[in-house]
């Protein structure tokens, strides 16, 4: 697919819209951007942005259009936009907004009615890492069309994650990744209430998650393979011998007075795995528990 002219739509400056515009304009790219709040576009303007007040202006003389919206809901409300929807037709659309499964597939039945070239992608990392070897773009659509746009794309994000063309794919990995993520997080952050309670310095606590991180950089891995190679088997620790520390940790939390609410769904999994006959099995057989929601 041919691209006929560099310019490039942006609708949406929040705080990740703002650092892609900002990359694209350190590379002396041409962007036309609209926001629903002027304010957050003059620091823009005066870098060299083209700016207007009316979302269709924006995007009207330029082939490539990318929304970076907080959810579809703004997203909607801006295709409903007298003249939004014609100045649309023909463009490629690159769509970062957080959305549903249900709402991506609603936008693309809207976009293939305009003849828009639609690209799904998820951003996964933090605006300050927007142009820097640390961003991550995972992108889905056909390989054509997001290779039409691989050289704006890549001045975002030099990694890009290609997924095929299913356009709700960006979706599932990118709540894959939220809850490795937030799973890592919650449980640093009851560890640290454990110590806390439990007059352990946290400094002490410091040391000792630095001294895991080298084993952390390989047991996902490790768990990622097995359940790729439906080979749960092999295991040093497995799931009873998981379950029963997790139950020593219930009681000193409960002992401490550390809430546990985190940690019971958690339990229960570890139940229902032991329950289908799993118990010897490595911790990664718990996908299968995970997998068959009744």
């Amino acid at each position: 697919m041919n691209i006929k002219n560099n310019r490039v739509a942006l609708v949406g400056i929040g705080a990740m819209g703002t650092a892609l515009a900002q990359t694209l304009l350190e590379n002396e790219i041409e962007i036309h951007v609209w926001n629903r709040s002027p304010e957050k576009i003059e620091t823009l303007a005066q870098k060299g942005a083209i700016t207007y007040t009316q979302p269709h202006k924006a995007i009207e003389s330029c082939d490539i259009v990318i929304v970076c919206l907080s959810d579809y809901d703004a997203w909607k409300e801006i295709v409903d936009y007298e003249n939004v929807r014609s100045s649309l037709k023909n463009s490629i659309l690159i769509q970062l907004s957080t959305g549903s499964m249900a709402e991506v597939e609603a936008n693309s039945l809207i976009m293939k009615d305009l003849d828009v070239e639609l690209i799904e992608g998820s951003i996964l990392c933090f605006p300050e890492q927007i142009g820097t070897e640390l961003a991550s773009i995972i992108l889905a659509g056909k390989s054509d069309v997001i290779g039409s746009c691989d050289s704006i794309l890549r001045l975002m994000s030099p990694k890009i994650s290609y997924l095929g063309e299913s356009l709700s794919a960006p979706v599932v990995l990118g709540n894959a990744i939220m809850s490795s993520v937030l799973g890592f997080s919650a449980g640093l952050i009851n560890g640290a209430a454990l110590c806390l309670k439990g007059d352990v310095p946290l400094e002490s606590f410091k040391e000792q998650t630095v001294h895991n991180f080298a084993r952390m950089q390989t047991e996902p891995l490790r768990i990622l393979d097995a359940i790729a190679n439906q080979d749960t088997e092999n295991t040093q620790a497995s799931v009873s011998t998981w379950y029963d520390a997790h139950l020593k940790l219930l009681k000193i939390s409960d002992k401490l007075g550390v809430d546990t609410k985190f940690h019971q769904g958690l339990n229960l999994m570890f139940k229902e795995t032991i329950n289908q006959d799993l118990g010897s099995h490595d911790i990664s057989a718990m996908v299968k528990v995970f997998s068959n929601k009744n």
